[in-house]
């Protein structure tokens, strides 16, 4: 009876290496008062006798050892793998390991951006279907056996070499959207849409507040006097900030990307109905709260005429005391001047 054999074997951990855990799970089976065994005087040159299958595989890797007899071994093997399957196909991987380690080892070194995990599978899914296809007949079985899975590794190799190389998660940014996202002239015009102000109170507060137009510019062309467009800003701002404050407990101040989509789609809705809604003539505008003349017209638009000088932003106002210096018909206000063969201008928002 051979005796207790005891070994130190690596354990089976999450993470180890395809191979590694095969060599674990060989080590169990060849461990203890009856490991897993073969009758070695059924083959020439190898003791009579029961003989446990490590140290088995260290005679077959002696160079002494004639190669019909390691076929014999090896034919044997596969027949009780094939016919048991179980722990005899695992005793095949085993067996084979030291060819397998070293061939392992050989494509993972130069080839460290890709998981050895990846190989050592393939590599033993290779061997493992030639294991089950290899004719019998054939010489050199071990070896056909670690071509099989040298093969299976390189096409892994080959195939992950070829792959376009993905993008990490760092490379993604959110960059900010260019003009109009996130423009003053939306909040007014959202204002306007929901009647916090009126279109005449968005004028007012644009063109004085967000350009270079002050109160004194806009008395002269309107024949108000300052005070009154002061205090009409002045109380149009007050419930702008009302409403502005009231949006505040719908946003959620942690979730910035779900902030960004809902402004998005209420300016797109805001924008879009406006553009939809006809344009009342300038007699019909109807009066606010505050007393902003008539004649200061209501425009709510986008102005990046101040940075790039293609866009231009266009404003029409209205005066009785100063008439237009043209021959061309009177327009309504909110409506600017382009060119015949230029797309239609979408209709302004307030």
């Amino acid at each position: 009876m051979a005796p207790n054999r005891v070994f130190h074997f690596i354990p089976f951990r999450r993470d180890s290496l395809p191979l590694d855990s095969a060599r674990t799970a060989f080590e169990w089976l060849v461990t203890g008062v009856d490991p897993l065994s073969i009758d070695g005087g059924r083959f020439p040159g190898l003791p009579r006798r029961a003989m446990p299958l490590d140290e088995l595989r260290d005679l077959l890797l002696d160079a002494k050892l004639p190669w019909p007899t390691v076929d014999a071994v090896w034919a044997h093997l596969i027949e009780r793998s094939r016919a048991e399957g179980g722990a005899w196909t695992v005793a095949c991987v085993g067996m084979a390991l030291p060819a397998l380690v070293q061939a392992a080892a050989g494509m993972c070194k130069p080839f460290f951006d890709i998981d050895p995990c990846d190989i050592h599978i393939a590599m033993l899914t290779g061997f493992l279907t030639e294991l089950a296809a290899v004719d019998l007949s054939q010489s050199w079985l071990v070896l056909r056996l670690r071509n099989a899975a040298r093969h299976a590794g390189h096409n892994l190799i080959r195939d992950e070499l070829d792959r376009t190389t993905p993008i990490d998660d760092d490379d993604f940014r959110s960059n900010e959207p260019p003009p109009p996202w996130g423009h003053p002239d939306f909040v007014l015009a959202r204002a306007v849409a929901e009647g916090a102000i009126s279109g005449d109170e968005a004028e007012l507060i644009g063109s004085t507040r967000l350009e270079d137009y002050t109160l004194e510019a806009a008395a002269a062309d309107s024949g108000v006097s300052i005070t009154a467009l002061h205090r009409a800003r002045a109380h149009a701002e007050a419930r702008l900030v009302d409403w502005l404050d009231a949006q505040a407990p719908h946003d959620d101040p942690t979730d910035r990307r779900e902030r960004d989509v809902e402004l998005h789609a209420v300016t797109s809705a805001t924008i879009t109905t406006a553009a939809r809604t006809p344009h009342p003539a300038p007699g019909q505008i109807p009066r606010a709260v505050t007393d902003v003349p008539k004649r200061f017209s209501i425009t709510v638009r986008y102005r990046a005429g101040k940075t790039d000088p293609r866009i231009r932003s266009q404003r029409v106002r209205e005066s009785p005391s100063r008439p237009a210096s043209t021959n061309s018909p009177a327009r309504p206000a909110g409506i600017t001047r382009r060119p015949a063969d230029t797309t239609p201008e979408v209709p302004r928002c307030a």
